[in-house]
């Protein structure tokens, strides 16, 4: 299947596609890259013990700031991404 008939299936312009292709990253999923990196670094320092809760207050510690759920989203995609290694 080609751009034109996927476009057409999905009702979308090709102009359309091609713009949201080229289209920079959203800040969130910027600072969401970020944070994750900064959670795996506290979690690979815990040996791998730590929970969402210990983290935030690691990284708070640290300087960071961001609120309890999403760290709590991040840590569990982080944390099910390990156990199926």
């Amino acid at each position: 299947m080609n751009i034109r008939e996927a476009c057409h299936t999905l009702a979308v312009s090709p102009s359309g596609y091609y713009a949201h292709q080229h289209k920079g990253q959203r800040q969130r999923r910027v600072q969401d890259a970020a944070l994750s990196f900064k959670i795996s670094a506290a979690f690979d320092a815990s040996r791998h013990t730590y929970g969402s809760p210990r983290i935030m207050h690691t990284l708070r510690h640290e300087g960071a700031c961001h609120g309890k759920n999403r760290i709590a989203r991040k840590s569990i995609k982080r944390a099910s991404a390990f156990s199926h290694q």
